[in-house]
């Protein structure tokens, strides 16, 4: 509801034009049975809903992109909460900086809505894209990913840029790497990025985009930042070897062996012993395994013991 609350101030504004999809993504029920929804509809002319079946947040964006029309194509997740001013923010940067592909928020503030452990709150909240910025930063650099390069909650998308991606993945150049049903793989909002720098345009972020992150209690427990940072972590890699093949010829170069991992994760022992003295050790560990299992699945092993260890971990 807050959501829907947030976007509906955002389509009454009378000076900006805006046109709103929402996409139904096999919801059960369907969103057009639920009460909120058709008094949604009903409220804002300018809006409808589609559902799309295949399953996947991927496949969501993709509908979003082809039911719309607008030169720029703005995404909200549905626990995105955007401020008032984000669309008139989003036509203020379209005019003045033509050659950024992709905007997003660079101020997050992330609402846990159920209580979490103090000693958990902050890291929850880091996972979960808790950002403070003020300034504007963008960058046109390939095969790699910049801090305030944007990811996918509020990402502000330029048409031609949209429309290159949803042809890139409906040919199968890049895969639908993004959450589906209990997969907390992500990386398909890295690729839209990817996909304007390879097309020659900067992405970035603006301290006037703000945005309010709403998480639940079940993604706030370390069982959860578990697998969200291995999901991460492996479909970052792949999805990177798509965007930039060159980079994957590389990563196949590098041979995986049990010397290297060791070496790297008594670093990441180290490191979490300096930072935090050892509190969130799984958590980092379980995003250095996705790395392992990322890298070797662009190289094609994915029948290598890793795999087998974070299946029994309870990660992939």
């Amino acid at each position: 509801m807050r959501v829907l609350t947030a976007v509906g101030a955002l389509l009454a504004q009378a000076d900006v034009e805006v046109e709103c999809v929402i996409v139904d993504n096999r919801s059960t029920p369907p969103l057009q049975e639920r009460n909120y929804v058709q008094a949604f509809l009903r409220e804002h002319r300018n809006a409808r809903l589609v559902r799309e079946e295949a399953q996947g947040l991927t496949f969501a964006r993709l509908a979003g992109i082809g039911a719309t029309s607008g030169d720029v194509v703005v995404v909200f997740d549905d626990d995105n909460v955007p401020d008032r001013d984000y669309l008139r923010v989003v036509v203020k940067l379209m005019q003045q900086h033509p050659f950024v592909g992709v905007w997003g928020p660079a101020n997050v503030d992330v609402e846990l809505l159920d209580e979490v452990p103090a000693r958990l709150q902050r890291r929850v909240k880091a996972h979960h894209g808790e950002k403070k910025s003020s300034k504007m930063s963008y960058a046109l650099v390939p095969n790699v990913w910049l801090d305030f390069y944007p990811i996918g909650m509020g990402q502000v998308i330029r048409r031609d840029v949209a429309e290159g991606y949803r042809r890139a993945v409906e040919c199968g150049q890049l895969s639908a790497t993004d959450r589906r049903g209990a997969s907390l793989a992500s990386a398909g909002d890295c690729q839209i990025v990817w996909h304007a720098i390879t097309m020659g345009l900067a992405t970035g972020s603006h301290p006037d985009l703000r945005m309010l992150h709403l998480i639940p209690g079940s993604r706030s427990t370390t069982k959860y930042l578990r697998r969200l940072m291995f999901g991460c972590a492996i479909s970052h890699y792949r999805a990177r070897a798509q965007s930039f093949p060159d980079q994957a010829d590389l990563w196949r170069r590098v041979n995986p062996s049990l010397p290297r991992y060791g070496i790297q994760a008594s670093k990441v022992v180290m490191l979490s012993a300096l930072r935090n003295r050892l509190r969130f050790l799984t958590i980092d560990l379980a995003e250095l395994l996705g790395e392992w299992c990322g890298h070797l699945s662009v190289l094609g092993r994915e029948n290598h013991w890793t795999f087998t260890l974070a299946r029994r971990l309870g990660l992939n």
